[in-house]
């Protein structure tokens, strides 16, 4: 396979001379007679490995570094010896080009025509390797980092915490893909979100008229979000129910339900409203205790909250 260098040499018209002028290097061997081995310096790197091996036995980036440190490095992969000839102190980057050379020797080149051409080589493949990056950064699912977050944001998806790229791109152009306005898509986004089975079902919503505390008759309340025992749940047009299984929502705070809250809205269908239940006894965090007697759920009203029924529940 040519490398940029090489085929920059072969557009050079006849009248230039380009020859290497090679000097030795190098020399590599391996401490086993019977073992041949083969390297390739291309790309400014240098590579090798046994007849008998299907991967590199060593893989070293030249820049940066002289002959003697790349020499040096090789030496002290295991069985692997090598014999520095002349300067040691070069540039490794000055080392030949070759393809599987089975030659022991590893030359390089004094040639100023080549100095100069492979100097334009490194600054065409850096161009080059910028320019297919630049094309992988403008898709969802080839995009890194903050460019992932900009064309995520076009699908108005935002990154969780600890996503990855590849999850988030992906998880992107699923949530675009699915269908959001029935409730199977609903429960197997919601599956995708938060990883457990959520039901999602319509419903019809009774409840229960007053709830008593200290012998006056007071609604019940939650500063964010209103919350009532129900008592049934069947069919009712323009309302969508989900049922959170045990251990879920109940141990959540008032960011975790803002967070569900957002996702619901994002993609349920237009003109709908959502209502959650749920059958474990909320957590003590959206409660507040007042006194020794009555449980109460909010710094402004003094409420009981008690589960008299199957399901407790909010309004999205």
């Amino acid at each position: 396979m040519s490398s940029t260098l090489t085929k920059m040499l072969e557009f050079l018209p006849t009248c230039f001379n380009i020859s290497p002028q090679a000097i030795s290097a190098f020399t590599i061997n391996y401490d086993d007679a019977d073992a041949r081995l083969k390297y390739t310096v291309q790309d400014n790197v240098i590579s090798g490995k046994r007849f008998s091996s299907f991967s590199n036995d060593f893989e070293i980036d030249l820049e940066g570094k002289t002959i003697q440190e790349v020499a040096d490095e090789i030496n002290d992969i295991y069985n692997y010896t090598t014999v520095v000839f002349g300067d040691g102190t070069m540039s490794a980057m000055r080392l030949m080009e070759a393809d599987n050379s089975r030659d022991s020797m590893v030359y390089s080149f004094t040639s100023p025509t080549w100095a100069l051409i492979k100097a334009l080589a490194i600054e065409l493949k850096e161009a080059h390797t910028m320019k297919e990056e630049a094309l992988r950064m403008m898709n969802v699912q080839g995009s890194e980092g903050i460019i992932t977050d900009y064309w995520c944001g076009f699908l108005n998806s935002t990154r969780n915490t600890g996503e990855g790229d590849a999850a988030f791109g992906q998880r992107a152009i699923n949530e675009v893909k699915l269908p959001k306005s029935n409730n199977v898509a609903m429960s197997k986004i919601l599956f995708k979100y938060y990883g457990y089975d959520i039901e999602v079902i319509d419903l019809i919503f009774t409840q229960t008229a007053r709830m008593d505390m200290n012998s006056a008759s007071t609604p019940l309340h939650n500063t964010q979000y209103p919350i009532a025992d129900s008592t049934s749940i069947s069919i009712e047009p323009g309302v969508f129910g989900i049922i959170m299984p045990d251990n879920t929502i109940s141990t959540w705070g008032t960011e975790e339900v803002a967070e569900l809250r957002v996702l619901v809205h994002a993609v349920k269908e237009a003109g709908t409203r959502c209502k959650v239940f749920w059958k474990d006894l909320p957590a003590e965090s959206w409660m507040y205790m007042n006194n020794t007697t009555t449980p109460v759920h909010d710094t402004d009203y003094i409420l009981p909250f008690t589960k008299t029924t199957d399901f407790f529940t909010i309004y999205l």
